[in-house]
């Protein structure tokens, strides 16, 4: 057992500052590299700093320092397939690393380790074996779009086994809380890669974890963030945004109220972006068919999901189902979006917004043909 030195009590300054998630499928966020909001403490360095300093043994300081390094090595791999594919999921992502990497600085810093990221350029490693892996999934990513989704996926799976590794050798209270969250985040991410190369016809095969603990990831639902009991008091950590502490009555939890203190300035999360992943059926929508309904699937729990607000392209929904995952579906009447303005014989974008009962707007967007092609025999 290691010897508890002290206990930092931060109080948990909670400001809604807008941003409150990182889509991994909606709109591109703006790339931005140790950026954040000064004045924001969110529910990971709530947690990180209400939790006892207790000593690091020598492999937790190396694998503090490596989780350093490997968040950064997938933040940069990302931001590179960004710019050549364009494609929003390895923008959002990357967003959510460069959080990733904040929280286990939070750690560093806390335990006056050595950062080894002293070169924020993308690409820049203290380790040699990340400057390769980045040099090697940055090539093999340029090759395609599939190749691009594949290298996003085998990142996720060695962050998933490393992570897992790290847990099983700390005892510590703080790190198994924020490499916990980072697990949940990587999980969320290989959901994403893996089911947009399904999209694409494409079966991600595990390179890391076993076969098992892949489909046992990829056919559960995204996760959100957890609790942590620190003092009597929970501190809820937010997808990617700030995680308000409750007071805990004798019947449950009190209601919300933020506790504010001073010397708290961290924008710190180590949650995952929460990714809406949309699949349209009939993914050809032809302006003259007969059709009634266009369906969209998604991977969000049905009894998170306001109802009432969810909208494809501005048109409202007519109305929704759970399937038999417990997964959202909506439908949408096909008159309302044969209204629409379309491209014809192009690829057009559809667009679904939800907000959900943990008070998120998520946005998910698809590409499919739109044609105005009479049908045989009418």
């Amino acid at each position: 057992m290691k010897t508890i030195k002290s206990v930092f009590t931060f109080a948990c300054v909670v400001l809604a500052i807008g941003v409150l998630i990182s889509p991994a499928y909606g709109a591109p966020r703006k790339m931005q590299q140790n950026k954040g909001a000064i004045g924001v403490q969110t529910g990971a360095s709530c947690v990180v700093g209400n939790l006892p300093y207790e000593e690091l043994s020598e492999d937790e300081e190396l694998g503090l320092i490596k989780m350093r390094e490997e968040e950064k090595l997938s933040r940069d791999v990302y931001a590179a397939l960004y710019e050549i594919w364009e494609h929003p999921v390895f923008s959002n992502i990357s967003f959510s690393e460069q959080r990733h990497m904040n929280a286990v600085k939070v750690l560093i810093d806390k335990y006056g380790l050595i950062d080894p990221v002293t070169d924020p350029a993308a690409g820049a490693f203290t380790d040699p074996e990340f400057y390769g892996f980045y040099n090697d999934f940055v090539e093999q990513g340029s090759a395609s779009l599939i190749d691009a989704l594949w290298v996003g996926a085998t990142i996720e799976d060695m962050l998933i086994n490393d992570l897992q590794e790290l847990l099983a050798q700390t005892d510590n209270q703080d790190l198994t809380a924020v490499y916990e969250n980072l697990l949940r985040g990587s999980r969320n991410h290989l959901r994403a890669f893996a089911y947009l190369l399904s999209l694409n016809g494409e079966t991600y095969e595990a390179q890391y974890i076993t076969a098992e603990e892949l489909e046992a990831i990829i056919t559960s639902p995204r996760e959100t963030g957890v609790r942590a009991e620190i003092n009597n008091r929970f501190c809820v950590e937010g997808a990617e945004g700030p995680g308000p502490c409750f007071g805990k009555g004798g019947n449950g939890y009190g209601s919300a109220r933020a506790f504010s203190g001073p010397g708290n300035n961290n924008n710190i999360s180590a949650t995952s972006a929460d990714i809406l992943l949309i699949d349209v059926s009939p993914n050809v929508l032809n302006l003259r068919s007969s059709g009634t309904v266009v369906t969209v699937h998604t991977n969000l729990d049905f009894n998170k999901v306001i109802v009432s607000n969810v909208l494809l392209n501005g048109v409202d929904i007519a109305w929704s189902k759970s399937d038999n995952r417990g997964f959202f579906v909506a439908k949408f009447t096909m008159d309302d979006l044969k209204g629409l303005t379309f491209n014809t014989g192009e690829l057009n974008t559809l667009t679904l917004s939800v907000e959900t009962s943990d008070g998120l707007t998520l946005t998910g967007s698809q590409n499919i043909k739109v044609i105005d092609i009479q049908p045989r025999g009418r």
